[in-house]
């Protein structure tokens, strides 16, 4: 909590190493000594061993973290930055670049739903229309039919598909959210805004609220350096907004059996099951493997990461490890996606050592990347790349280092987009004195 709160004291929101912390606190550390606390004499055992996993990680990734100085010197003033680099720079004016990554974004998204046949979302929200409570639940069912190894539905290049839909909007938030703060058109951007957010919604899905909600907030502070100093009502209301949001798509799943027929058990509902997912559901398969004890310290030797990685390829028939861990806890024929996490994956593949070094080099890495200057190399574009990375980063806390594999693909893709945009716009293309930058930041920071 002190490694925390000296980020937060300092300013230093738009970090992968202090967002990788609060989601590991928050996912798991907590649940785990909760049920740790609550468990009886016969599995006291199997907890006590998830609740040292756990914290040996949070300890050991820390540690790296703070090897590189962690927080520490992060913060720099606008004077700092004009006198470090007094050049001139050129600098895309943020045109058609931006809509360029949203249609990079959009377009797939919209012919994967096409291909589907449907959007789940909507298919959820047009069902309440027409019956009312009646028709909640309906979204669960239409979310489902896009796991192919529950429906068999099979839809060509899908593991890219799922790459864009999830993870595209993190950009296209990032990118607009800093643009915005920077004076730039506001209504347009707010417009991609909202395409982005239900772009990741359309689904059906809660979790791309987890990844939005760490792109935003590490967007409106990406900037910080440049000297703009972002409003507090803007965190406030951008965190109402998507509680809001994970509210309402939480009652149209009804993940339920009772039946919700007045306004009040709905709202009751909600929240209950909402705040259960973040603080407990979220960890329940990781706790119920040391509790049964259905994997053994080291017992996979580095084979989950194969597994997320061959499942990348194409052609090839390898399911996600997500899955294959929730069939072996359950002891079912078929698996939801239900990911261990960092450290309890670290700990099933290396044992308690394996835990500290991986959780050691891993502090280090992502406190390596966020003290990468390259973000700072344009002021329009880079900011938002940055949110949208961290975002990213934070999540292998709990959906595991696998997700580096679709992160770096789709960062990979949204760069050749971005430089074909820039590419386009070279005849706008402005030079900029490192003083009229200033000018720049100071006018927008006025506003």
């Amino acid at each position: 909590m002190g490694y925390i709160v000296v980020y937060l004291r300092k300013g230093i929101v738009a970090s992968a190493a202090l967002w990788f912390t609060i989601l590991s606190v928050v996912f798991f550390l907590y649940s785990f000594v909760v049920v740790w606390s609550e468990s009886n004499f016969n599995d006291l055992d199997g907890i006590a061993t998830g609740v040292l996993v756990v914290s040996l990680g949070l300890v050991s990734f820390i540690a790296g973290s703070l090897v590189l100085g962690g927080p520490k010197g992060r913060r720099h003033t606008e004077k700092r930055h004009v006198r470090r680099d007094p050049t001139v720079r050129r600098v895309v004016p943020p045109g058609r670049g931006l809509f360029f990554i949203a249609a990079a974004v959009i377009v797939p998204s919209v012919v994967y739903f096409v291909l589907l046949g449907h959007v789940p979302l909507f298919m959820g929200v047009g069902d309440v229309f027409e019956s009312g409570y009646q028709g909640l639940g309906a979204l669960q069912t239409y979310r489902l039919e896009l796991t192919p190894h529950l429906s068999g539905m099979s839809i060509p290049f899908k593991g890219v598909f799922d790459i864009i839909r999830n993870y595209g909007p993190l950009f296209i938030v990032g990118v607009s959210t800093v643009q915005m703060l920077q004076g730039e058109k506001r209504w347009p951007r707010i417009l991609l805004i909202v395409l982005g957010v239900v772009t990741s919604l359309a689904a059906g899905q809660r979790w791309p609220l987890i990844y939005l909600f760490v792109a935003a907030l590490a967007a409106i502070y990406a900037l910080v350096g440049f000297g703009i100093r972002p409003a507090l009502r803007r965190v406030v209301g951008f965190s109402a907004l998507l509680i809001g949001v994970g509210l309402v798509i939480t009652l149209l799943q009804k993940r339920t059996t009772e039946v919700i027929d007045s306004f009040g058990e709905a709202v009751n509902f909600v929240f209950e099951n909402l705040f259960q997912r973040i603080i407990f559901d979220q960890s329940a398969t990781p706790i119920l493997s040391f509790q049964n004890r259905v994997y053994n310290s080291g017992e996979l030797g580095g084979a989950s990461y194969l597994q997320a990685l061959l499942a990348y390829v194409p052609g090839s028939d390898v399911q996600n490890f997500e899955v294959d861990f929730f069939s072996r806890i359950y002891g079912s024929s078929y698996g939801y996606t239900a990911a261990p996490g960092f450290f309890t994956e670290a700990f099933i593949n290396f044992g308690l050592i394996g835990v500290a070094l991986l959780s050691f080099a891993w502090g280090m890495l992502l406190t390596t990347i966020d003290r990468n200057r390259q973000w700072e190399k344009d002021r329009y574009f880079s900011p938002g790349f940055k949110a949208a990375i961290v975002a990213l980063l934070a999540g292998t806390s709990f959906a595991g280092v696998g997700v580096i594999i679709g992160a770096a693909l789709i960062y990979f893709y949204m760069s050749i987009v971005y430089r074909l945009g820039s590419h386009l716009e070279k005849s706008d293309t402005t030079d900029f004195s490192a003083a009229e930058l200033s000018a720049v930041g100071v006018a927008a920071r006025s506003k």
